[in-house]
């Protein structure tokens, strides 16, 4: 069955985790990617509503005017996704994560918060942080943000990670027993095997 961007499930609860599960299933090696190029990143972008049309306009065209240049930051936002599912698989299945993990994401927060500026600020209602720019960067620098409101709030300690694709979501359920990415899908996939597991026993 083809794939899209446009049918890629929103599933995680949090733009980088979403960001995270842009692998089909990361179980079987070589599972489709859906981000193949920058121009693919500005359509999940799009798919998950985080850029205006005007910015996603700039995007473009700042993407096919300096092709090397997006190249480049292609390769980083591929990077980072990696060292993201990493970071938060690990917290996900209980283990300690490499202190070199957030070595490596340290210079990622660092660009990207460079980038915030506060806006919005009144007597009525909060300020927000923001990134005014539209560089070729705002895609990752967009994650980085979200992934840091991830890790320094409670929500870290729901972040769980399906086991029958490894895509990983924030458990938002009253008891956190969410066990699947989407019920509908790996879950009822996961009966199925089960079923067959067990036919296959009384077969023999």
């Amino acid at each position: 069955m083809e794939k899209h961007l446009s049918k890629l499930r929103l599933d995680g609860g949090a733009l980088c985790l979403d960001f995270t599960n842009t692998i089909h299933d990361r179980t079987k090696e070589g599972s489709f990617d859906y981000l193949g190029s920058y121009q693919d990143v500005l359509k999940w972008c799009r798919h998950a509503g985080v850029l205006t049309a005007p910015v996603m306009k700039t995007l473009e065209r700042l993407a096919k005017a300096y092709p090397p240049k997006a190249d480049a930051v292609f390769r980083k936002t591929i990077l980072l996704r990696a060292l993201l599912f990493q970071l938060f698989s690990d917290q996900a299945t209980g283990k300690t994560p490499d202190p070199m993990l957030v070595e490596q994401l340290n210079p990622y927060l660092a660009a990207a918060f460079e980038q915030l500026s506060l806006q919005h600020l009144s007597k009525k209602t909060p300020a927000t942080l923001s990134f005014i720019t539209p560089e070729l960067d705002l895609p990752w620098w967009l994650v980085v943000k979200s992934a840091v409101d991830v890790l320094v709030s409670e929500q870290l300690l729901r972040v769980r990670r399906c086991p029958a694709c490894y895509w990983l979501f924030i458990d938002k359920s009253k008891n956190r027993s969410r066990r699947w990415c989407n019920m509908a899908t790996c879950g009822d996939l996961h009966k199925v095997k089960q079923f067959y597991e067990r036919k296959k026993q009384t077969d023999k």
